[in-house]
């Protein structure tokens, strides 16, 4: 028999044997970093997916804001408009015959004026009270209270039918709110208009 040196892989059986605590202890905190390291991987790529969805959400809301304000001084360049046809209106009535004429066009003109003021009056309503719920909702979407943010995302797919982005963030709030049945009439329905 010939002797020889003790191998490391022997040396190292040897010492785990006679320290089992703290290789134990050792091995403990080992898993528990590398059980933190995967948690806080994974909070942090659930952190940036909800900071990119609120920001697509907030550029949405700036679309949303411009528009309104566009309608807002549009309303008001049609009121002057319509105001400036009806005074010109009503001094065209004392005019002859053909100015009668006349004034009774501008007068049509004024009325048509104001048809498309009440319209972007209208459009401009429409679009605070999306932009208002959209706001909402997502407030409530932060805090957790997906019932509430369900109701005001439903409220928006009917407000506006054709804007598919309204149609996705309701999908998830009614899984959270446990309305599956919900959520696969929702599915089924932007199925089909998508």
């Amino acid at each position: 028999v010939m002797a020889r040196p003790p191998s490391a892989f022997y040396r190292f059986r040897k010492m785990a044997r006679r320290n089992k605590l703290a290789f134990a202890a050792a091995t403990a905190v080992a898993l528990a970093l590398g059980l933190g390291i995967i948690g806080s991987t994974w909070q942090a790529v659930r952190a940036t997916k909800a900071e990119q969805q609120a920001n697509a959400a907030r550029a949405e809301a700036d679309l949303q804001r411009d528009k309104a304000r566009q309608a807002q001084t549009e309303e008001a360049t049609q009121r002057r408009s319509a105001e400036e046809a009806k005074a010109e209106a009503v001094l065209q009535l004392k005019l002859t015959q053909q100015e009668k004429e006349k004034a009774q066009q501008a007068h049509d003109r004024a009325l048509a004026a104001e048809h498309e003021q009440g319209q972007l009056r209208k459009e401009a309503e429409a679009a605070r009270k999306t932009l208002e719920v959209r706001s909402r909702g997502e407030s409530h979407a932060r805090a957790g209270q997906w019932k509430e943010a369900s109701a005001d995302f439903s409220e928006l797919v009917e407000l506006e039918p054709t804007n598919h982005w309204n149609w996705y963030q309701l999908a998830p709030l009614l899984v959270e709110t446990g309305d599956l049945e919900g959520y696969r009439k929702h599915r089924e329905a932007m199925l089909a208009r998508f």
